[in-house]
């Protein structure tokens, strides 16, 4: 049962009509009528009985309640429309002059709830959680004779509007690597200074303190430059200049410069191509650290992609092959293999609501192992489906089931609720219904014709069939 049909059984629309026993294109004089006879009924001093009595004065009051909102033909209205829901936010039909004291305060109200929904909805929370795995030699680690984790990272991040053109932001790293750790505090300021004009300025807290100033400007409707000084304790100062372009077909390219220090002076180009289902982009860099890498990810589906990444420079070289698949609005996972000349390794990656958690496993490092090539391009996909079969399809049908049986028992529940009301009010309209009924018979001849059956038709039928 869908969340549609939930909505539908708990609409109340009618529920008004039925207190009252009427149509929903019932007369003004209907509604008074239908009032009035059953008022008669379930007013509290028509009955001595105590339990009687508190039945009454609830069945009377849902009476006065309907009474009132279907007495009334702008309520009314605004019920048929909108129901329950609608006399309760207050919403209208038609239109209503208001005072200037009310204008305002309306309009203060309507920015206070703005700037609110605002703020909740820019506050951003994100977590990056790594955990790196040296499976090469199993035994060995299990063993103790060599770690099993061989590096953890930890990333979070918080930004939070302040006004409108004020954003301040928090994000802290914990890094564990070859039993050393470190860390580091971020703390920032960006502000938007114009439609075209930002400043971005943060520090940094831990081994090595730094602050950095950054100044972006729109140069032209596709042109960005930015500009980045910082200053590091230790190293001295920096200085970073990129620009970014928006060129035809869909394409973008990125020219950066770091100027210094010179330890991390450098450029890099990088240039992406987007297209309806695929997108393709690669990096150059040359400097301290000089690689060439090239990417690309193409849509099978809207929830399910393939990607593919080469990467080449005096750190190595490396390709990794994998797969992605997304699991409603907040959810993505993706697992791949990289093979490179560091070894033989496979990721798995989840996303959800913002928290990424990332497990990279090392099987062997050798890349010339026929053993972990073989595991790295089948573990992968049966990976994927153990995890799709064995858990995420469980997981889902699971919740399905749970949500249907909460929406089974909230129909009981609604059911039985009702049927109580029904029985306590058909409680007091028996004795109602008896003291009519015997008015009536009182009133009819002792005498007369009872019609015991009628036949329309054919009778010899009828007859042949076995009637009288």
């Amino acid at each position: 049962m869908d969340q549609s049909n939930s909505e539908h059984f708990f609409d109340d629309s009618a529920e008004y009509y039925a207190v009252l026993n009427i149509p929903r294109d019932a007369s003004d004089e209907d509604v008074r009528r239908a009032y009035r006879n059953l008022a008669q009924v379930y007013h509290p001093d028509k009955h001595t009985d105590p339990e009687q009595k508190k039945r009454a004065e609830e069945a009377f009051n849902r009476l006065q309640e309907a009474y009132e909102v279907l007495s009334d033909p702008n309520r009314r209205q605004i019920y048929d429309v909108y129901g329950k829901e609608g006399l309760a936010a207050g919403f209208e039909l038609g239109t209503k002059l208001d005072s200037v004291d009310d204008l305002k305060a309306k309009w203060e109200e309507f920015k206070r709830k703005q700037e609110a929904e605002r703020a909740e909805l820019l506050s951003n929370h994100r977590g990056v959680y790594m955990c790196r795995l040296d499976l090469s030699d199993p035994r060995a680690s299990l063993a103790g004779q060599r770690p099993l984790f061989r590096a953890a990272t930890v990333t979070n991040s918080v930004e939070t509007p302040v006004g409108e053109s004020d954003v301040f932001y928090l994000q802290g790293v914990a890094a564990l690597r070859a039993n050393a750790g470190a860390g580091s505090l971020i703390i920032g300021y960006r502000r938007a200074l114009s439609q075209h004009d930002s400043l971005d300025a943060n520090t940094v807290l831990g081994a090595r303190p730094s602050a950095t100033l950054t100044s972006t400007r729109q140069l032209t409707p596709f042109t960005t430059a930015s500009l980045t000084t910082s200053y590091t304790v230790g190293q001295g100062t920096g200085m970073q200049i990129s620009t970014t372009r928006h060129l035809p077909y869909n394409m973008q390219a990125t020219l950066g410069w770091v100027v210094g220090p010179p330890a991390a002076s450098g450029i890099s180009f990088n240039i992406t191509k987007r297209g309806t289902k695929y997108l393709v982009s690669g990096k150059l860099e040359l400097g301290v650290a000089t690689s060439l890498s090239a990417k690309m990810i193409y849509h099978v589906s809207p929830s399910v992609h393939l990607r593919a990444i080469a990467r080449a420079g005096n750190t190595g070289i490396d390709l990794e092959l994998g797969a992605g698949r997304k699991w409603g609005r907040n959810t993505a996972g993706y697992i791949g293999s990289v093979i490179g000349l560091q070894g033989v390794a496979v990721k798995g990656r989840l996303v959800r609501g913002g928290q990424t958690f990332e497990v990279p496993v090392t099987l062997s490092n050798q890349y010339s192992d026929y053993k972990a090539l073989a595991a790295a391009y089948l573990l992968p996909p049966l990976a994927c489906v153990v995890v799709s079969r064995y858990m995420v399809r469980p997981l889902v049908r699971w919740q399905r089931q749970r949500r249907e049986r909460q929406l089974q028992q909230q129909h009981a529940d609604a059911i039985r609720e009702s049927l109580q009301k029904a029985f306590s009010e058909r409680s007091l309209i028996e004795p109602v219904a008896r003291r009519k009924a015997r008015s009536e018979a009182a009133k009819r001849p002792t005498g007369g014709l009872v019609v015991l059956d009628a036949v329309y038709g054919k009778v010899e039928e009828y007859l042949a069939e076995g009637g009288p």
